[in-house]
């Protein structure tokens, strides 16, 4: 409603406005990414389920509740860019856009949290440690209530903060200036930087053991240490581009890139999971 529902006339973050072709192909971007998500979250859902993984290691709970994070981001930026894709602006659907903001901002922040859990949980896993049950409990409890919190903050508009349009899908408005990177990048940022501090001391603990400990687990769980590292790597598009938009640098390719990548999480897994969990010699 702030653009008169016309998507031509958004502004791009900081940057010049979108053109509807623009917009369109974000949406097609994002709408593809998402649905490989969509897919690959139910895929290794199910084989967490059916191989019994859920009763193992505390690791693959992290992962399976994870799972079900990537799979709600999956169908709501698929349900925010079919809207665009189809030229219905979804300023039409206000109740509709404030849902699919609050359920996207609850879920970002609690599936970086998860990633975050599960470096650790890896780490451990050398040690052959684990958190007890109650540690279990309370760090799903804690980290699913910050995303929650922090997904309703703005339908109160507490410091003009709230929902609104922005590109393909719903999210915080830009004033004030402080409130995306509150409740998302500052987020993302510092478990960005915590995951590859737990690498760093996971490597260090590799060296002094000779890599044995590493060598000799078995293949599934030396998927541990991948599913963090592939979260930093599709990570990298949203974090340059943030950097390039705060010098007013928006190279329409690089949001693309970013589009493609930030709903790709659980179809990376997916892949990760395919791949180590002994799946692929039994498909053979």
């Amino acid at each position: 409603a702030e653009y008169g529902g016309d998507l031509q006339n958004m502004p791009n973050e900081s940057c010049t406005p979108l053109s509807q072709p623009q917009t369109t192909i974000l949406a097609i971007a994002t709408v593809s990414s998402a649905s490989c998500t969509i897919v690959g979250s139910l895929f290794l859902a199910c084989n967490l389920v059916l191989l019994n993984k859920l009763r193992g290691v505390q690791f693959w709970r992290f992962l399976f509740v994870l799972c079900v994070l990537d799979f709600l981001v999956g169908f709501f930026v698929v349900y925010g860019g079919l809207v665009v894709v189809f030229a219905a602006p979804l300023s039409m659907f206000p109740n509709l856009c404030k849902a699919q903001a609050a359920i996207l901002q609850m879920v970002f922040p609690s599936s970086y949290s998860y990633v975050l859990i599960m470096s650790f949980s890896a780490y451990k896993s050398i040690k052959s440690e684990e958190w007890s049950k109650p540690t279990e409990i309370f760090i799903h409890c804690f980290f699913l209530s910050l995303g929650f919190v922090s997904g309703f903050i703005p339908l109160f508009q507490i410091d003009n903060m709230q929902y609104t349009v922005v590109g393909s899908w719903c999210w915080i408005s830009r004033e004030p200036l402080y409130a995306r990177f509150a409740f998302l990048y500052i987020w993302e940022w510092v478990s960005v930087i915590l995951i590859v501090s737990v690498r760093i001391k996971a490597w260090m603990t590799y060296r002094e053991q000779n890599m044995n400990v590493f060598l000799s687990l078995e293949s599934g769980d030396k998927s541990f240490f991948f599913y963090p590292f592939a979260w930093i790597l599709i990570s990298i598009p949203n974090t340059l581009n943030r950097v390039l938009q705060a010098f007013k640098i928006c190279p329409f390719s690089l949001q693309v890139l970013e589009a493609s990548c930030l709903p790709f999480q659980g179809a990376m897994n997916a892949i990760i999971f395919y791949y180590f969990s002994g799946l692929t010699h039994t498909f053979h």
